[in-house]
């Protein structure tokens, strides 16, 4: 759904150990603003794959808020903090990947350390949600790809012409089930998960 390559440089000396940017928020606005915060359901998966050493505080990093995903209401901050109740900021090493959903409220850190923060997000997201960065991939990235990678970066991938009730062929319907993996999980009565097999 959504790529950025993030090059996040060294904040200017005297810089607030708690200045944010971006400041906290949740992603896909366009979402939030039809929705609410009451309503908004998960619609994005959000991979932060980091290049850059993060094990220290205060490089960088993307703060979140863990559980905050569930909340129906604006994040609330208290009067003379920067952070709201139970923010964290995870400490990674190059290669490591955050993964949050849309709904989870994160920030930018700011970067007081000597070297630029490096990492690439990527939002993946129902095949029935337009992208937000492209319309269409490029002829000859897709002309090197495989049905199943095709179809996890939003393209076509068989030749079916006629309407299909059921959404036709679904590599990786196929994919988990070949993995013995649920290919659905519906939350059901008092937070039960059933999974679809």
């Amino acid at each position: 759904m959504t790529s950025h390559l993030i090059y996040k440089y060294p904040n200017p000396a005297g810089t607030s150990p708690t200045h944010r940017a971006p400041g906290w928020h949740r992603d896909y606005l366009q979402a939030m603003m039809t929705l609410g915060h009451y309503s908004i359901p998960r619609i994005e998966l959000k991979c932060a794959y980091y290049f850059t050493d993060l094990s220290q505080p205060k490089c960088g990093n993307t703060m979140v808020v863990p559980g905050s995903n569930l909340l129906t209401k604006p994040l609330e901050t208290p009067d003379g903090q920067a952070d709201p109740e139970g923010a964290i900021e995870p400490l990674l090493n190059p290669g490591d990947c955050l993964i949050f959903e849309n709904r989870t409220w994160h920030a930018g850190s700011v970067n007081l350390s000597e070297q630029i923060r490096k990492g690439i997000m990527i939002g993946y997201g129902y095949r029935w949600v337009t992208p937000m960065d492209f319309r269409q991939q490029n002829e000859d990235f897709i002309e090197k790809l495989t049905p199943f990678e095709r179809f996890m970066v939003g393209e076509k991938y068989d030749n079916v012409k006629s309407f299909e009730p059921d959404g036709g062929a679904n590599p990786l319907k196929e994919w988990c089930t070949t993995h013995k993996l649920p290919i659905a999980r519906h939350l059901g009565p008092e937070n039960t998960v059933t999974n679809i097999y």
